[in-house]
């Protein structure tokens, strides 16, 4: 079966991440800490805040209610989370962790907590450290960088 995608967008100011942690570490009376990989493909959650007009919020509500199954089930969402752009990514929401503001306001607001099915970018990863020297030293790269970052941003 196919997941549907939530057609929203977190709000920017209420967007945290919080990466999982696959590591254990022990620290040692002399010398360095040892650290070693406990589990692979740990879980990571965002919090989330949406800031909706009615009709958004309906939305909201409808999409929480039958696609999510109340929380239960995997959805499709674009998030900012690895990348500096958003990319579609699998999530589910934390039990009792959606909370929605009383809609009779003009503006309402929606927040939660996503669980997120682990992202592997191990390679995609590598190719950017490597590449990274040739990126900054480069003066074409860096007019490249200010003219899309800087120039075209609207």
């Amino acid at each position: 079966m196919e997941l549907q995608k939530l057609d929203l967008l977190p709000e920017r100011n209420g967007y945290s991440y919080k990466p999982g942690n696959s590591i254990i570490t022990v620290e040692l009376e002399g010398g360095l800490s040892r650290s070693r990989v406990d589990q692979i493909n740990s879980v990571s959650y965002v919090d989330c805040q949406w800031i909706l007009n009615r009709e958004e919020y309906e939305y909201f509500r409808a999409f929480y209610n039958s696609i999510a199954f109340k929380g239960v089930a995997p959805f499709l969402i674009d998030l900012i989370l690895d990348k500096s752009f958003p990319q579609e990514v699998q999530v589910k929401f934390v039990p009792d962790t959606v909370e929605m503001s009383d809609p009779f306001g003009m503006v309402l607001t929606c927040q939660a907590t996503l669980e997120l099915v682990p992202i592997n970018n191990e390679s995609e990863d590598a190719v950017t450290v490597l590449f990274w020297p040739l990126l900054t030293d480069d003066p074409f790269f860096a007019q490249l960088a200010t003219f899309a970052n800087v120039d075209l941003e609207v």
